[in-house]
């Protein structure tokens, strides 16, 4: 039947954030092996990019804490404050990754 491609269920979209390219790469294979459809971002400021021209928001941003040019904690408090990520602030589920381990502050 040709409407039964329209009835199946959507995968569901996780943002990877890394600037570590063998990092995001290996998280993006090992999540789309497992059915995942995955975007990935090497620093915040390329993640609030992605994340205004996605077709619709992911499930999952797992999210390097310590990047160049935009970090973890500044991506949290500038998507928080961006008038076109409005869904956004409501509807999140955040996994943070770092190497190192440091408490972060929760942006509004």
């Amino acid at each position: 039947m040709s409407g039964d491609k329209d009835n199946q269920t959507q995968v569901e979209t996780i943002l990877v954030v890394d600037d570590d390219s063998l990092v995001r790469e290996s998280i993006s294979l090992f999540l789309d092996a497992k059915g995942y459809s995955v975007l990935e971002a090497e620093n915040g400021q390329e993640a609030l990019a992605v994340l205004k021209t996605a077709p619709r928001f992911p499930c999952l941003v797992m999210l390097d804490l310590l990047m160049p040019i935009l970090d973890g904690q500044q991506f949290l408090t500038q998507r928080a404050q961006d008038p076109l990520l409005p869904w956004f602030r409501e509807m999140i589920n955040l996994m943070c990754l770092s190497r190192e381990s440091r408490p972060i502050s929760r942006s509004p």
